[in-house]
């Protein structure tokens, strides 16, 4: 968190809020959804956020995640989790499509071990968490 003339600033993503409205993944738009996004103006960064926030609307209803009856949106139980194993599911296959590796689900808390061949590269992948 940064402090800027008596502002408190905080990243909550890496993602630019144009781009974090179609993403697979938990984002902070999501849980402003679930909160009612009631602590958002409508001026400024704000003004962004809710054009962000109906778009992200859109696109969970695309996904199945969401209905929309009247003026209200209705989000699916466990949204965010729902999400999270989405994205952790996509960014499995395209690893095993670039490596040949198949991709083993494995349980919270389950003990995984074994080893890489040397010519393997270390690969890293920044998720969209919400928390």
């Amino acid at each position: 968190m940064q402090r800027l003339g008596g502002v408190s600033v905080e990243l909550r993503s890496d993602l630019p809020i144009e781009r974090q409205a179609r993403v697979i993944g938990a984002i902070w738009l999501d849980q402003q959804l679930i909160g009612g996004a009631s602590g958002i103006v409508d001026n400024g960064f704000g003004r962004e956020a809710r054009g962000a926030l109906r778009q992200r609307s859109d696109f969970l209803i695309e996904q199945g995640l969401a209905e929309r009856r009247g003026q209200r949106v209705i989000l699916v139980r466990n949204l965010l989790e729902t999400l999270r194993r989405r994205e952790i599911d996509a960014a499995a296959k395209t690893i095993a499509a670039e490596t040949g590796l198949t991709h083993c689900v494995v349980a919270n808390g389950e003990r995984v071990t074994g080893h890489l061949p040397s010519q393997r590269t270390t690969r890293q992948r920044t998720l969209c968490d919400a928390r």
